[in-house]
């Protein structure tokens, strides 16, 4: 999976499950400030992506996650690290 469709399909679960536009989800977007994400939607989030993505994302990654793109580069590095 590329980052971009990783960034794809991101931007698909925060539109159909958050209900925020697509035109402010960009890989800079910080996920409490600019998209006003909570903890319960980040967890929600991290969900959504294991279900969607069939990525499992631990608390050590998630610690490391402000913005669109850091969820981006953790995905990818574990769903092609083989």
């Amino acid at each position: 999976m590329t980052k971009d469709e990783i960034f794809q399909q991101l931007q698909k679960i925060l539109v159909s499950s958050f209900a925020l536009d697509a035109n402010d989800i960009t890989l800079d977007a910080q996920m409490t400030k600019d998209l006003d994400l909570d903890s319960i939607d980040l967890i929600d989030l991290l969900t959504f992506v294991r279900k969607e993505i069939d990525c499992n994302i631990t608390p050590e990654d998630y610690k490391k996650m402000a913005t669109i793109g850091d969820i981006v580069e953790v995905i990818y590095h574990k769903t092609n690290a083989n």
